[in-house]
């Protein structure tokens, strides 16, 4: 009786991402009389069910998830294997990160004049039962990412575009 475990009916996600986009998340579902667990839940039902995001997450302007939809089967061994065009798309990153002096030396002229955006990081708690959280994780891996990384995306969909996809909104009302 000592020895047993006690049953696990829940779990929490724990999402970092800027402070503002969650503001904005929240506002966005609040605006829409959904809160923002709720939506994530609905979120994880949605694509556990459909196997697909309801939204494009795009690689300036590579469209992954048909990359994903298309090579679901086929993981990559070599370099070589990779389409040209997501190679491509992994180049064009690397250069656009890269600062001329004269770019850092005004990035420090605004940081030392606090013109800088806040970019604080804060959480997000998304209450999952156990066995959709179990699902939904194994559903983000086969679709070549982390439950954590699909939540993420979800809430910077909605902070940015000010809408909350429109496949989830009737599962909202249910």
């Amino acid at each position: 009786m000592g020895s047993e475990k006690p049953e696990r009916k829940s779990t929490i996600i724990i999402v970092r991402l800027p402070k503002k986009v969650k503001e904005d998340f929240v506002e966005v579902c609040e605006k829409n009389g959904i809160s923002g667990s709720l939506l994530a839940q609905v979120f994880a039902q949605y694509v556990i069910d459909h196997e697909e995001v309801p939204f494009q997450i795009a690689l300036r302007g590579y469209n992954i998830t048909d990359f994903a939809q298309k090579n679901f089967y086929r993981p990559f061994a070599k370099e070589q294997q990779i389409p040209e065009e997501l190679r491509d798309a992994k180049r064009k990153k690397r250069t656009d990160n890269q600062k001329t002096p004269e770019e850092l030396e005004e990035l420090a002229k605004q940081y030392k004049s606090k013109q800088v955006v806040d970019v604080t990081e804060v959480t997000f708690s998304v209450s999952l039962t156990w066995e959709l959280r179990e699902e939904f994780a194994r559903a983000a891996e086969n679709l070549l990412c982390s439950s954590n990384m699909l939540l993420r995306a979800l809430m910077l969909y909605v902070a940015t575009t000010g809408e909350i996809p429109s496949a989830l909104l009737p599962l909202c009302n249910a």
